[in-house]
């Protein structure tokens, strides 16, 4: 009977240690976040940016080519979305649209529009979650699970690095500067578009603005460590009041 007694007690004494563990570690994880969000600007600028427009130029790595691009975005809560691209290949100009709004979407290519399937739809909705997370203010969201992984680094800098967890959601790793408590590094699963396989991709941001609203001017995607996406944005313009149609069919 002692050893019986010993065993649960010995069980429920794990039991509590982990609960407690996990509870500091959240506690500590949303500390990072606090800092954060005041390192990019405070919550009430912050809040601004779940509307607004961008332009960018930059390159796309794809199929063994390097392809110039430069267009504008738009973004509305991270559930509405348009990208407008230029770009040549082959000596041959195309025009893309992009546009996704909440459970569909489309694509159009010069004149052809096509609508995205329900796995693009997926892809798209996992996109706009892993935004929403880096827009870090949703994260005082109970719904949102955080955890400290611990330290590392991004380049030479030496970063903080959490984990956010959510109910039927890709988990999101968010790599902070552990000097300035900027954001430097997101880290999730996509399915790749050409290939449809399951990639690691890795946002990484830089060249932060000195003053205000905190925003990267340099943005590099690397998917399974390869560079895929580089990018340089401006002419941030938050708070945006947009048509209905900018996010409609192209």
């Amino acid at each position: 009977m002692r050893l019986k007694t010993g065993g649960v007690m010995a069980f429920g004494l794990a039991l509590i240690l982990s609960g407690s563990a996990r509870a500091d570690t959240s506690a500590k994880a949303m500390e990072i976040v606090d800092k954060a969000i005041e390192a990019h600007g405070g919550e009430a600028e912050m809040k601004k940016l779940s509307s607004n427009s961008m332009k960018m130029k930059g390159t796309v790595h794809v199929m063994g080519m390097e392809i110039a691009f430069m267009g504008d975005t738009s973004s509305q809560e991270f559930a509405r979305r348009r990208v407008d691209l230029e770009m040549e290949v082959a000596n041959q100009k195309f025009r893309i649209v992009n546009v996704f709004n909440k459970d569909k979407g489309w694509a159009k290519v010069n004149d052809q529009v096509t609508e995205m399937t329900k796995d693009q739809v997926a892809g798209a909705v996992d996109q706009a979650h892993s935004n929403w997370v880096a827009s870090l203010l949703p994260l005082k969201d109970k719904a949102y699970t955080l955890s400290l992984v611990g330290e590392g680094k991004v380049g030479t800098t030496p970063v903080l690095v959490i984990t956010v967890t959510r109910k039927d959601r890709r988990d999101v790793n968010l790599s902070f500067d552990k000097k300035t408590h900027l954001l430097l590094k997101v880290e999730t699963r996509v399915k790749d578009e050409q290939s449809g396989e399951e990639k690691t991709e890795e946002a990484f941001f830089s060249d932060y603005n000195d003053k205000g609203l905190k925003q990267p001017k340099k943005i590099t995607v690397n998917r399974d460590g390869k560079l895929f996406v580089e990018a340089e944005v401006s002419d941030l313009r938050v708070d945006e009041k947009f048509d209905e149609s900018v996010f409609g069919k192209p």
